[in-house]
């Protein structure tokens, strides 16, 4: 189940990481994804995992609670969904999209889907992806 204001607070949440500046752990790709769940689903599911103020910080954090990757995270706390069903807010991921490597799901937002990266905010075609998780 979705918030009331989900539409509203993962507009804010994306923009709020536009704004940047990009900052591990606080302003970057994990922590665009713990706030959009927390906005979309109304609770702070991944915020466990948001402990990190490196990127080793952050390899750590996801060994300390028995994953290799964010995905692995993503894939032990959310359904899984085909791409083309996905609705604003889910997550999805593709492996290569032009000179840039998903290390972390997208957010879905329509026919795009957006990330955090040193220099902003980064949209890729959702037709790119080939892995979907639903949000609440």
């Amino acid at each position: 189940m979705r918030a009331d204001n989900w539409p509203t607070a993962l507009r804010e949440a994306i923009q709020r990481h536009q704004a940047g500046p990009y900052t591990v752990g606080s302003c970057d790709c994990a922590s665009l994804v713990a706030s959009v769940v927390e906005a979309v689903a109304g609770q702070p599911l991944l915020a466990d995992m948001l402990t990190f103020t490196t990127h080793r910080g952050a390899a750590r954090v996801l060994r300390g609670r028995g994953f290799k990757t964010a995905l692995d995270v993503v894939r032990a706390r959310f359904a899984s969904a085909p791409v083309p069903t996905l609705r604003r807010g889910d997550l999805a991921w593709g492996p290569i999209i032009g000179d840039y490597a998903l290390t972390v799901p997208a957010i879905v937002d329509g026919p795009v889907v957006v990330t955090v990266a040193h220099d902003g905010l980064i949209v890729f075609p959702r037709r790119e992806m080939t892995l979907g998780w639903s949000v609440g």
